[in-house]
């Protein structure tokens, strides 16, 4: 009967050691931003510029990205681009719950991803 009371108390602890230190959601955001640029010079050609040009970071494990007026053109890959992003976001963080969100170019929202309890959240505005 002690472990059944001890339960939800460690459910509570793992919640709050997953908001963690401020140091390395900061790193986190840090390393992403890092991948985010290769990205960007990898695709710069394509895009004619650079696809994601504004990366931030509002909260520890939210990142917002703007993108350039030419990715919001073709639609085709912005599903996908976003999953990819979102993967890449939480590897960062290492698997911890995130939250993406990808605005319009005009920064309205367009794209959120986000880790809940009962599982992966997207929506996506409807044009």
């Amino acid at each position: 009967s002690t472990l059944a009371q001890a339960a939800p108390d460690q459910g509570q602890s793992d919640k709050s050691s997953d908001v963690d230190d401020p140091k390395a959601a900061a790193e986190a955001f840090k390393n992403f931003q890092t991948t985010v640029d290769v990205i960007n010079q990898n695709v710069s050609k394509q895009y004619g510029g650079p696809p994601f040009p504004k990366v931030e970071n509002p909260a520890p494990r939210v990142a917002k990205i703007t993108p350039s007026k030419s990715w919001m053109k073709d639609r085709s890959m912005h599903y996908r681009n976003a999953m990819v992003l979102y993967r890449m976001w939480r590897n960062a963080n290492q698997f911890r719950p995130v939250t993406i969100m990808i605005t319009d170019d005009q920064g309205a929202d367009y794209i959120t991803i986000k880790d809940t309890p009962e599982g992966l959240e997207y929506r996506a505005k409807q044009e």
